[in-house]
């Protein structure tokens, strides 16, 4: 029964998180067009944050070799 209990917990405890997180993306977007509409410096965003975010984690080709190369020689520094 606690198993069941605690199960359903967490999924309450992650739908809160969505909930919050969904609120706080809608006031970066409030945030950004009363910016935009006051400010001529401030610019409402082309692209969702979420793809902005997402576009900015990738790593280019070269970071990626050099995460290879990082993770090739600690693999022999362990041996």
């Amino acid at each position: 029964m606690n198993t069941y209990q605690d199960i359903y917990k967490k999924s309450l405890e992650e739908k809160q998180q969505l909930v919050d997180y969904e609120a706080w993306l809608h006031g970066q977007y409030q945030m950004a067009s009363i910016g935009a509409a006051f400010s001529k410096k401030c610019k409402y965003p082309e692209k969702p944050f979420g793809l902005k975010q997402k576009e900015e984690m990738e790593l280019t080709a070269e970071e990626r070799f050099m995460v290879w190369i990082d993770a090739y020689n600690r693999k022999y520094e362990e041996t």
